[in-house]
């Protein structure tokens, strides 16, 4: 009786944890469960006709470093400087500075909020890039050894490409990704 006693917990045991196993999968999956955060996958593929998507879905677990962040990813930018934009949006200037040497842009990554203005200082150390973002119309010259400035707003949601098309786009030179957050209330 005792030995059938045992065996009936050890069942019972097995039983919860299979259970448990199977409730963290199915949340996990859900969302409920925070994800390990990591670099967005490159956006890039290419259509029937040629066309490079530089557009996808914002990652989950994103979050918008500010001015002077720690424990932020070395290929997530810190903006160097951060200003109100505009009360009326409640939105914020924010200012990068990156570069762009040996076929990559360091860093790679810029993490900012629906609404915000950006001002971006690239410099080529190297030789000429170019940064291009077709989706915000961007089209950067980058000269050797020269910084180049430009300001912008962003208007949409996504984690949005961003390559030296020179170089020979987004498949073969340096590519970056330039995430928009839905702006929390």
């Amino acid at each position: 009786m005792k030995h059938k006693n045992s065996l009936i917990i050890a069942l019972v045991g097995v039983l919860v944890i299979v259970v448990l196993v199977v409730v963290a999968v199915v949340l996990r999956k859900r969302g409920a469960v925070p994800q390990e955060e990591k670099s967005p996958a490159p956006a890039v593929r290419a259509t029937t006709t040629g066309e490079i998507v530089t557009r996808a879905a914002v990652p989950v677990n994103v979050t918008v470093p500010g001015e002077k962040a720690v424990n932020v990813p070395a290929n997530v930018a810190v903006p160097v400087s951060t200003a109100p934009s505009s009360p009326i949006y409640n939105s914020t200037h924010r200012t990068f500075e990156f570069k762009v040497e040996g076929g990559k842009f360091a860093p790679d990554t810029l993490i900012v909020n629906k609404g915000d203005v950006l001002r971006v200082k690239i410099t080529a150390v190297d030789r000429d890039y170019d940064f291009t973002q077709p989706d915000y119309g961007i089209a950067l010259p980058l000269k050797k050894g020269a910084a180049v400035s430009s300001e912008f707003g962003v208007s949409a949601e996504g984690n949005f490409l961003f390559y030296c098309k020179s170089c020979g786009g987004p498949e073969s030179g340096p590519a970056g990704h330039l995430i928009v957050v839905p702006k929390k209330p």
